[in-house]
């Protein structure tokens, strides 16, 4: 037989070449069986959607298609057809199959919704998902609407150095490079240590911003871009500080404040546009299955006209929101650096749309920015503020942070000086106030920002967060009508958290060996299998209440009563289940969210689930009630020493704990409930199913 050449899977999809042999390569999402007929849900990569085959077991020898089970990589030669299946266009009928890579039944990314936590333990195989392989797709879109954008405006793309040793503002949150033998380090007479032998002969750190390099290529060709990796060793555990990214950074020769405004605005339509336009698969499957606002809210950037608002001008507005009851984790004076919090008061609550937030206090922001002459809202004074620029958006904060620079060489050292950094590595940098200075502007972007913007998913710093849109003010989110009494729950418990319950299990986790703290989760963590057999049970979930049936009784048998996990070593999955979920299971709503008095995050349905819970875990049928007592006191503990590290990121992230909270909590027990029906995927051989996470 004449070989057929290989056609991608979109292709496929868009084609109407009805009758002509095709040949198909990919990996294998789903295959379902019957007597008379095969279908396989095959995907490569090139789209987030499948194409079904259609397999006639006779044609197709009986063990080797036993064998193609999901994640088997195969190549399939048959007839393209109209497809006869509802979401579909097209189909093959399959003639041949060939086998490149089986796949057993302990491939972790089998076809179900798996969490972003579970996801999370193999992120070597978590790109063959559909939501990571949507995210790869989309963010290869944006860096081509980037350089297509810069392309079309006539700028130059520019590569400026990733070893360096300037720190662009001071900051010095660098990742060293060296390759002196850290054992043995040669040292200077006053006791620093002596790069002279090192390989660029001084100190050399991995690039935090092209910025400085940049402005050169911009005196010299007028506009350029850089578009590459920079590094930052910042100790901010928060989804929008990363230590490894990529920044967009223009730089343009006679540009001031007003057309670096409106360079901002139009480079981020763009980029939302060619999203909107060469992304509609992947944001249809993102907007259905992680946020159903996110279509709506890209389009809501692109109709909206940015808002152009003085710092002074928000502080006012911030100022005002507080005196009329809004409450802030952080303060909020003139001078002071805006929080995400006040960031996103300002855009999710009072404009409604994106603002460009200009005119900084000169204190906060970086030597190079050129000082307004002019007074600018502090107290009739001039020389306070600068022309800088932060554009601000909704889920996220600041996206691009941006200034016109200083041209001038006087006013520039006296920054410098004033600032004391140190003149050894800016003599190059001061040349060009030197030799022709001119005015020019820019702005940097956080390629990672704009794709969590694109593509919602927030934190999986934490696990299985995810960011769903969300004002804080009262009653701003409809699933959170009693916000400002669950405000007040919330720091009532964080009061008691701070001052019992948290420096209880710091002292529980420094003093308490790692393996019995192990040990004593294990425990508490048994007793669950036993309630979530029922829950499963109750939900008909037949395979999940076995195994967690399995889990118990080994555990408790064989683990010394649970205290050692021998289940899950010989690979039983635990599959945590409680009467909420149940009542969700059968179609009760969440409803509204409330926080309860020491016990936390909790929702209408889930605290009227709590009696059932109490009374179904086995730990609330011990006697006596001292020891039950102690029990559930430890059971606290160990599980507020689990979260001290979590507590931490949450702490330092500049976000809303409580809507953060909410969010998560909201977004968790939604997805884990048993909304979805893995069994319908058999009922309708067909119809493709719906894709998942």
């Amino acid at each position: 037989m004449e070989k057929v050449k290989r056609t991608k899977v979109v292709d496929l999809l868009k084609s109407t070449a009805y009758g002509s042999i095709v040949n198909v390569k990919g990996w294998v999402r789903t295959h379902r069986s019957s007597k008379a007929v095969d279908f396989i849900a095959l995907n490569d990569g090139s789209t987030i959607n499948n194409i079904q085959i259609v397999v006639d077991p006779s044609k197709v020898d009986e063990n080797q298609l036993r064998q193609i089970t999901t994640g088997a990589c195969i190549s399939a030669v048959g007839t393209l057809v109209e497809s006869q299946g509802a979401g579909q266009s097209v189909e093959i009928q399959c003639e041949s199959i060939e086998i490149y890579g089986l796949c057993g039944s302990d491939y972790p990314m089998q076809k179900k919704g798996q969490s972003f936590e579970y996801m999370r333990q193999y992120a070597h195989l978590r790109l063959r998902t559909n939501t990571f392989g949507a995210v790869m797709r989309i963010r290869h879109n944006m860096a081509m609407a980037i350089h297509t954008y810069f392309h079309e405006h006539g700028y130059f793309y520019f590569n400026t150095p990733l070893i360096t040793a300037s720190d662009c503002e001071g900051a010095g949150q660098m990742f060293q490079v060296t390759t002196k033998n850290l054992y043995n380090l040669k040292k200077t007479e006053d006791g620093k240590i002596d790069y002279s032998d090192d390989f660029f002969g001084k100190q050399t750190s991995l690039t935090v911003s092209g910025q400085l390099e940049g402005e050169l290529g911009a005196t010299a060709l007028g506009a350029i871009y850089t578009f590459g990796p920079t590094f930052r060793a910042e100790n901010s555990n928060t989804p929008r500080h990363l230590a490894e990214f990529w920044m967009v950074e223009p730089e343009v020769a006679f540009l001031d404040m007003d057309g670096l405004m409106e360079l901002e605005e139009d480079f981020i339509k763009y980029c939302i546009r060619w999203a909107l336009e060469h992304c509609k698969d992947d944001l249809a499957f993102l907007n259905k299955m992680i946020d159903k606002g996110l279509i709506a809210r890209l389009e809501g950037v692109l109709n909206s006209d940015f808002v152009h608002l003085p710092y002074t001008e928000g502080i006012r507005i911030l100022q005002e929101a507080i005196a009329n009851g809004k409450k802030f984790e952080f303060p909020c004076e003139w001078g002071d650096d805006l929080a995400s919090e006040h960031e996103r008061f300002l855009v999710e609550e009072h404009f409604k749309r994106p603002v460009i937030m200009t005119n900084y206090p000169k204190a906060i922001k970086a030597f190079y920015m050129k000082i307004d002459e002019e007074e600018s809202g502090f107290g009739g004074k001039s020389g306070q503020t600068v022309q800088g620029t932060d554009v601000l958006f909704p889920q996220i904060g600041e996206i691009i942070g941006g200034s016109v620079r200083e041209e001038s060489y006087d006013k520039l050292m006296g920054e410098i000086e004033a600032r004391n950094i140190p003149m050894k590595d800016m003599n190059w940098y001061l040349d060009t106030r030197k030799y022709g200075s001119c005015p020019h502007a820019g702005f940097g972007l956080g390629f990672e920002r704009l794709i969590l913007f694109t593509y919602p998913l927030f934190v999986l710093l934490l696990g299985a967060a995810l960011m769903s849109g969300c004002a804080t003010g009262p009653n701003a989110n409809p699933a959170d009508p009693f916000e400002p009494f669950n405000r007040g729950v919330h720091s009532f418990n964080d009061s008691v958290d701070k001052a019992v319950i948290k420096p209880v299990a710091t002292v529980y986790r420094d003093v308490t060996p790692q393996p019995v703290r192990t040990g004593v989760s294990n425990f508490f963590g048994n007793l669950g299998d036993a309630w979530s057999f029922v829950n499963n049970l109750l939900q008909f979930r037949g395979l999940e209440a076995y195994e967690s049936l399995v889990r118990f009784t080994t555990n408790t048998f064989f683990g010394l009563g649970g205290v050692l996990d021998i289940a899950s070593e010989a690979g039983i999955e635990r599959h945590k289940q409680d009467f909420g979920l149940t009542l969700g299971r059968w179609g009760v709503p969440t409803g509204p969210y409330l926080v309860l008095p020491l016990l936390g995050p909790s929702t209408v349905r889930d605290t009227a689930a709590l009696p059932v819970d109490s009374w179904g875990n086995p730990l609330g049928q011990l006697d006596p009630v001292e020891v039950r007592n102690s029990l559930y006191g430890l059971r606290l503990v160990d599980k507020r020493a689990s979260l001290l590290r979590a507590g931490s990121v949450l702490d330092t992230a500049a976000l809303d704990p409580y809507s953060f909270t909410r969010d998560v909590y909201l977004k968790v027990r939604s997805g884990v409930s048993g909304a979805r029906d893995e069994g319908a995927y058999e009922e309708n051989g067909g119809k493709l199913p719906d894709d998942e996470y």
